[in-house]
């Protein structure tokens, strides 16, 4: 299980991602929706496999801004980061689109606009 949230990890691109991974399909977007709604482990492990990626390729500066931005306590940026992405996703607050806008462009920075879209 957790080498597919490490895809997904990937496929969102949550940190890292570079421009020869495939796109996720509509299809399989809805599908990671599912799971992550009704699988509270695959959730965990989706969280946890992101929050490690965001701690080794985001430059502390991206975290101490976008953290303050977000109201994210510095020392749980991360996690908490990461279980906000998951949950929008989850939740249909982050779209199919925005995953593709996010694709398109890596900075961390896109993800804190993303974060503030879905409020």
């Amino acid at each position: 299980m957790i080498r597919f949230a490490t895809f997904i990890g990937i496929v969102l691109c949550v940190a890292g991602c570079t421009s020869t991974q495939p796109r996720t399909t509509p299809e399989k977007w809805r599908g990671l929706q599912t799971k992550l709604r009704t699988d509270p482990a695959f959730r965990k492990a989706a969280i946890e496999d992101c929050a490690g990626n965001v701690d080794r390729n985001t430059p502390q500066q991206d975290k101490q801004r976008i953290a303050a931005l977000n109201h994210i306590p510095l020392n749980s940026f991360s996690k908490t980061l990461c279980t906000r992405i998951w949950n929008g996703v989850a939740e249909n607050r982050i779209k199919y689109d925005v995953y593709l806008k996010l694709r398109g462009d890596r900075s961390t920075w896109s993800y804190h606009k993303a974060l503030q879209s879905m409020k």
